[in-house]
């Protein structure tokens, strides 16, 4: 296909030159004077009277170590006596520029300066704008010891009450600085509102044997065209390029591209085996298109089309380095259509013709900055290269029409471009399939053209052997109802377990293009290879490893100070106390495919928040099978003794490191020694008494996951199909060991439902399917998890002119207590999107009834989980948002109560909302519950209209985190915060398939132990915020109440090479054996038995049918025998709520079921210490729940047994008895 000429290079017309020159702010040396810190006071560079440049420490305690001074080229600062001191970063402020008015233009600083080698700078604009809102963007690079030029480029707001430069500097040392400059600068940019630029094709290369271009709008000659191989492609032939034959292609640029906006596209057939996800490693970069990428990169437009691994990407090297990648890898060996478009409002990405959707976990379509795409004018790229990169980075595939045109064509012309080849698609029911005579692999051939045409297909095994093939040509049939189409049905039976290739080859000879077209199947494990039929855990010792200071450096590394220190006669070793500091120790192990228990004694004697990483020595990509920890002291009372922490880890590799890290000041990471050993015969399912199920479900303890992240949780990037059954697998041995019986995780995520139009973290395709094959087999259950904050917007018009002019208002955009939409905020604040809107609430249940329509089928599927965050769309999220002028409307409607507001009032939202703060707040927050509960049930009536056992969990996050609203000390702040959100649990008396859950975060308070801004006496009462009553209000009353503790990230970079970040201080160790994770977000979890007091604890108010803990990682690691016994005692009792006893105490708790003829009642001790209860029953047979034996030392209607800290004991009696249960005086 060819796309006319309609214009000429039109996208050359719209560039906007607006020429500059640096301009010095640098005063005259000799005019300059030196003010040194006094009281605190900061250090000032002064020009007479007038302040030019002063120097903040953070903390400001620390001023007095900083010097400034002048000297004979420049300003000094001296921050070298900062080094060993617990600071953050020096803030400085240039205060010579006077210019207030910025109109909206681009505008560069550099900074010329002397630092020290690695020295971290970040360079920042910032000021307050004329409406009040405080403006930064900063820029973080290194000094490299010698006098250079760093510079950074921002687009400005109009105008600005307040202005200045800042320069904070990160890295102890001298800086000496020379000059700086500030000017408004050359960018592409384009008027919004002009017509759409008309594309025209100004290069073409189809390599049918040669590379000379079919078109070319500039020099048609390659400029280099050395070691080129052809081989048969989509359309004659095709250019094979590879690291073995070295070839080298490039072309002049000039003319042959629009640097500013255009299409790519192209055919690829990859080389690259087994290669799957996205790959760090140099080696797997596979170029398809580059221009010449300059130094530094970002802000020079190189466009660069490639395989970051085997995901396609594509960059425009902007100036924020932004990319798009695809939603999934390319399959070796087949064809696939590659396209990227942009301009300057960004890029587009295209697979085979459909946009590849995955965006930043953070975008907002409200989010109007003007600088997200910004690319300089004049940069001279003079050439681009086809297939590598200046002879590396080789694509190690096959090549074929490669198209340039000269500006983005729309969609449908991507898509009508890679379908043209395409005159048939093959499509898979499942790509997993399960062995046995009854069990088939299901395809469609799916056809776009007419005309006589004619298939047949072979199934190959991993081998490329044949396995199947079909008898005879199959005719196609004609087209019925605008459909084509012809099934495939293909016996699984006696096919071995593994990945096997379905191709399927049109061979009438009638049309040209792409006649094979191929598919990946997995055949199951008929066997979960992780689990062991034994009923306990078998162990081979491995090492055992006391770290000390006199370990040589290939054994330790370290990161502050170490101490040696004693515990009732016990060595330890002991980080220091300020955070970050840590220490590395290395081991081997004998084999990197296999389980391992790891153990660590460490000492109970004092506050301690250590983080805990085990990891290859050398990281590879997205490590997170144990980042762990533990809390100690404080609100988790000190034991005064050694506790053993016990890890399941699934390692990478066979060196590896184990890293203990002072998560928090003051609170220091100690081990006294550790001990690994390889777990033999796999993981042992843990033994539960299951009792008569209630409406097909059992009490459960589950893992859940907030971010899809599981793929990199179990010792394989399970980025394929092949490590995605590895993935399952592991993580079912995992929970069966651990007592846990349900998966929640995310189906619909932040942007849309995972899949091919949208896949953070590259799941493997049909990645939920193969969970819930695998759970059927081993009796587990899975919940679907929707956690939405962005949905499609169509042709709806965000601009800053929208937002202002209250249009916005009949749209499914959420109108803020502003009058306007959130501001592109994220996490912490208000949806970006109305829950009442028709078209929210129709995308919503659209997802809900595409995975209701895979699950059903499935026993493992057990419903879908609503994660209900401040953010996601689910909900109103809190009383600041939902005033759009339907929602006002329907409440009059429904209420009577009519809202006087001006109606033309751009801001008229805002309005709403004070009116009705002052008139009629209680009705509108319980007219908003009511609506809000219609749609819930909605939900609720589909689920059970497809299963009468699926269920509906409206799983609320609100409101332990939200620590700085004024009445987060309010007893009921819990449940008032839940029903401003739109969620009131007395709504659902009558529907018996939806679940309430209450989220608490059990680390919250030891994770804001960094120095935040936390008002104190809110800080003071989020220590005890889960241990009292108001925290659980949510859950009084509910049928089937459910509690979740949510991990907190303690999210930090401190072992990348990145010059700042916001987590952490950087601070990398260089070892040739170590390269430490660059990101953590690990759990850290209470010291021994108190990582049971989350689950117990609760238990004194309510009673609770299922639990749940994760976020990112798999959040129960080091607690593991503590939560089996526990799982034993609750996963016994009936899945329906129990009657409270009275105990005579606020501490022990008991609860009595008559059910199934027998009657049931569980003790458990919530607090702290030892506890001893007393029981009369009217009989003598009393089972223990746990141990299925009748209850020691319970004779003659009587007996006492005593708990331990938080302990759980559940019993049963035959019968309907009178249990009695006190707690001595």
């Amino acid at each position: 296909m060819m796309f006319r000429t309609l214009s000429k290079l039109a996208a050359i017309a719209c560039l906007l030159s607006v020429g500059a020159y640096a301009a010095s702010l640098f005063p005259p040396l000799a005019e300059l004077s030196a003010r040194a810190s006094d009281e605190g006071r900061p250090a000032q560079i002064r020009r007479g009277n007038a302040l030019v440049f002063q120097a903040q420490v953070e903390p400001s305690s620390l001023n007095h170590l900083v010097k400034l001074s002048v000297g004979d080229d420049g300003i000094v600062l001296d921050s070298s006596a900062l080094a060993g001191q617990d600071f953050r970063k020096v803030v400085t402020g240039w205060e010579t520029l006077d210019q207030r008015q910025f109109d909206d233009d681009t505008y560069q600083i550099k900074l010329d300066v002397t630092g020290p080698e690695k020295g971290v700078i970040t360079l920042y604009f910032e000021g307050r704008t004329d409406e009040g809102k405080h403006f930064y963007k900063p820029s973080a690079m290194r000094s490299n010891g010698q006098r250079s030029t760093l510079s950074a480029i921002s687009t400005l707001p109009p105008s600005f009450q307040y202005f200045h430069l800042r320069f904070d500097f990160s890295t102890p040392g001298v800086y000496r600085i020379h000059d700086v400059s500030f000017a408004k600068i050359d960018s592409y940019s384009r008027d919004p509102e002009a017509p759409r630029r008309s594309p025209e094709l100004i290069f073409h290369a189809p390599f049918d044997g040669n590379a000379l271009p079919a078109v070319a709008k500039g020099n048609p000659q390659p400029l280099s065209a050395e070691r080129l191989e052809f081989q048969p492609g989509v359309l004659g032939q095709a250019l094979r390029v590879t690291k073995d034959n070295r070839a080298d292609l490039r072309y002049a640029t000039g003319d042959n591209i629009v640097p500013n906006c255009g299409t790519i596209a192209l055919w690829v057939k990859p080389d690259w085996g087994d290669l799957a996800g996205v790959s760090y490693a140099k080696g797997d970069y596979h170029c398809f298109f580059c221009m010449d990428r300059p130094a530094p990169r970002n802000g020079s437009g190189a466009i660069w089309l490639w395989a970051w691994g085997a995901v396609p990407r594509a960059d425009t090297s902007d100036i924020s380095d932004s990319y798009k990648t695809a939603t999934k890898s390319l399959a070796s060996g087949q064809w696939a259509h590659i396209a990227m478009t942009w301009d300057e409002n960004g890029s587009a990405l295209f697979v085979n013709g459909r946009p590849a959707k995955t965006t930043s976990d953070g975008h907002s379509p409200l989010a109007t900055d003007k600088n997200a795409h910004l690319i300089l004018k004049n940069q001279n790229i003079p050439f681009f290269f086809v297939g590598s990169h200046r002879q590396e980075e080789f694509a190690d595939a096959l090549l074929d029409d490669l198209r340039i045109y000269s500006a983005p064509l729309s969609a449908d012309e991507v898509y009508a471009l890679a379908s043209e080849q395409q005159y048939f698609t093959l499509d898979m029911q499942s790509k997993y399939v399960h062995r046995g005579a009854d069990k088939s692999i299901n395809a469609t051939i799916n056809i776009t053209k007419d005309g006589p045409m004619a298939f047949t297909w072979k199934l190959l095994d991993e081998k490329q052997q044949l396995c199947r093939q079909s008898n005879a040509t199959i005719s196609a049939p004609p087209r019925q109802n605008g459909a084509r189409s012809v099934t495939l049905n293909i016996a699984g039976k006696d096919l071995a377990p593994g990945k096997y290739q379905l191709i399927v080859s049109e061979v009438s000879g009638n049309h040209q293009g792409l006649r094979e077209r191929q598919a990946d199947i997995l055949i199951f494990r008929d066997k979960n290879p992780w689990l062991s039929e034994d009923s306990e855990l078998a162990l081979s010792h491995v090492a055992t490893i006391v770290p000390h200071p006199d370990m040589n450096e290939q054994q330790l590394l370290h990161v502050g100070p170490l101490h040696i220190r004693s515990l009732n006669g016990r060595n330890y070793l002991e980080a220091d106390s300020v955070r970050g500091s840590r220490f590395v120790v290395r081991a081997a192990l004998p084999d990197k495919d296999a389980i391992y228990l790891l153990e660590w004694d460490y000492p109970d004697d004092k506050r301690r928040s250590a983080d805990i990483v085990a990891q290859s020595a050398l990281c590879q990509a997205s490590e997170y099978e144990l980042q762990t920890g533990y809390a100690a002291g404080d609100e988790y009372a000190n034991s005064n003794d050694f506790i053993t922490q016990k890890c399941l880890y699934f390692p990478r590799s066979e060196d590896i490191a184990i890293i203990f890290m002072t998560a928090r000041k003051n609170a220091p990471a100690a081990v006294a020694e550790i001990r690994i050993h390889k777990v033999l015969a796999g993981l042992p399912p843990l033994a539960i008494t299951a009792p008569p199920p209630v409406n097909d479900w059992q009490r459960s303890l589950g893992l859940y996951f907030e971010d899809p992240a599981i793929l990199y949780d179990f010792g394989v990037l399970a980025s394929s199909m092949a490590t995605l059954e590895t993935t399952i697998d592991r993580c079912a041995a995992y929970m069966k060991y651990s007592g846990q019986d349900i998966l929640t995780y995310p189906v619909v995520w932040y942007h849309g439902r995972i899949g091919d139009g949208y896949n953070p973290r590259n799941h493997p395709e049909g990645f939920m399917g193969a969970f819930l094959s695998k759970f059927d087999q081993e009796g587990l259950g899975f919940m679907a998890s929707l956690n939405q904050h962005n949905m499609p917007i169509g042709r709806l018009k965000i601009t800053g002119q929208t937002i202002k002019d209250g249009s916005l208002h009949a749209s499914p955009i959420s109108i803020w207590n502003t009058g306007r939409p959130n501001p592109g905020g994220w996490h912490g604040t208000s949806p970006n999107f109305n829950i009442l809107h028709p078209d929210v609430q129709a995308h919503v249940l659209q997802n809900v009834d595409e995975i209701i329509a895979e699950g059903t089928q499935h026993p493992s599927f057990k419903g879908i989980t609503f994660h209900l965050t401040k953010h996601a769309f689910l909900w109103f999220g809190d009383i600041e948002a939902g005033y759009n002028d339907y929602a006002i409307d329907a409440f009059t409607k429904d209420t009577g109560i009519a809202v006087p507001v001006n109606r033309q009032d751009p801001l008229r939202g805002k309005a709403y909302a004070e009116w009705l703060q002052a008139n009629a707040f209680s009705e509108w927050v319980d007219w908003r519950c009511r609506v809000l509960a219609v749609f819930y049930k909605n939900v609720a009536r589909r689920l059970r209209d497809a299963r009468p056992d699926l269920r509906l969990n409206l799983c609320s996050f609100h409101a332990m985190p939200r620590i700085a609203h004024p009445d987060y000390t309010r007893p009921d702040f819990n449940a008032v915060m839940a029903r401003q959100a739109g969620l009131d649990p007395a709504h659902y008396d009558d529907c018996d398939n939806i679940v309430i859950t209450q989220t608490i975060y059990p680390a919250d308070y030891r994770w804001r132990d960094d120095g935040r801004n936390t008002p104190a006496d809110a800080y003071e009462h989020l220590r005890v915020f889960d241990s009292l009553p108001g925290c659980y209000d949510l859950l009084k009353g509910v049928k089937r109440p459910w509690l979740h503790q949510h991990d907190r990230y303690w999210e930090s970079a401190i072992g990348s090479q990145r010059a700042d970040h916001w987590s952490d201080k950087p601070s990398f160790i260089a070892s040739p054996w170590f390269r430490e994770t660059p990101w953590r977000v690990s759990t850290i979890n209470p010291a021994g038995r108190h990582a049971m007091r989350h689950f117990v604890l609760p238990l004194r108010y309510h009673d609770l049918l299922a639990i749940s803990k994760g976020g990112f990682l798999v959040g129960t690691h080091g607690m593991e025998e503590y939560l089996r016994h526990f799982a034993k005692a609750f996963r016994a009792l009936p899945a329906q709520t129990f009657a409270d006893l009275d105990t005579h105490s606020e501490i022990v708790v008991a609860r009595i079921l008559q059910f199934a003829g027998d009657t049931w009642f569980y003790i458990a001790n919530t607090g702290d210490t030892p506890a001893v209860v007393t029981l009369a029953i009217a009989g003598d047979d009393v089972l223990d729940l746990v141990s299925g034996k009748p209850l020691d030392g319970f004779r003659d209607n009587h007996g006492a047994i005593t708990l331990a800290p938080y302990e759980l004991r559940s019993f049963k009696t035959s019968g309907n008895r009178s249990i009695g249960v006190r707690v001595p005086d």
